[in-house]
């Protein structure tokens, strides 16, 4: 799930990515390029066009839903990399890093979530049950409700906040924070949807 790495020409300091997302994702991609070459053996005829395109523009969503979305942190900001969107934050701008369903960056007034990490309605109701009661001492039930209660989005919260302390005094809080939309996956899904439905519709006429 997560990656620690130099931070010695611009890499990152750490980056978190769902491990079920990328497996799923690179599974499908595989079944796809296999069934590409199938398809390319068996002649050319607009049924196996449409078939082909089909498969191009689900590839492209799968990279970009499952493959493309990380949180990525520098000493100096963090970044949001979303399937069409990446938001990054200098940590002087971000507020406070909580977790619900999903990871939530706050600066300011303004939230931002982050699927890459999750924890789903069976999730958070068993971390519920295992911070009830355990028995013992205070310190003791406090650490096991600590350890057994967290879901993965809590531990990538917590590990966020932890380099947020380290690197909040070193950036401004009037630096820059930039939304920017990725017209590129944007401009590829659109357009392999669109060969995708024409060619769909011209072999099925």
């Amino acid at each position: 799930m997560a990656s620690s790495a130099s931070e010695a020409g611009g890499r990152p300091v750490t980056r978190f990515r769902s491990s079920r997302g990328r497996l799923l994702g690179w599974a499908w991609l595989i079944f796809a390029a296999l069934n590409l070459v199938d398809l390319g053996l068996r002649g050319r005829s607009l049924t196996t066009a449409a078939y082909a395109a089909g498969l191009v523009a689900v590839s492209v969503g799968v990279w970009a839903w499952l493959l493309r979305p990380q949180v990525l942190a520098w000493p100096d900001r963090l970044l949001l990399r979303g399937a069409l969107r990446d938001v990054t934050l200098p940590w002087g701008r971000v507020s406070a890093i909580d977790a619900s369903h999903c990871l939530r960056v706050h600066a300011g007034e303004r939230t931002f979530r982050s699927y890459v990490v999750s924890s789903g309605v069976r999730a958070q109701r068993r971390s519920w049950k295992q911070q009830g009661p355990t028995g013992g001492s205070a310190s003791r039930q406090d650490t096991a409700a600590t350890l057994l209660g967290r879901t993965e989005v809590d531990y990538v919260a917590e590990e966020l906040t932890r380099l947020h302390d380290r690197y909040s005094r070193q950036s401004s809080s009037q630096a820059a924070l930039r939304v920017q939309t990725r017209w590129a996956e944007v401009a590829a899904l659109a357009l392999s949807s669109l060969v995708c439905i024409v060619l769909v519709v011209r072999a099925a006429s």
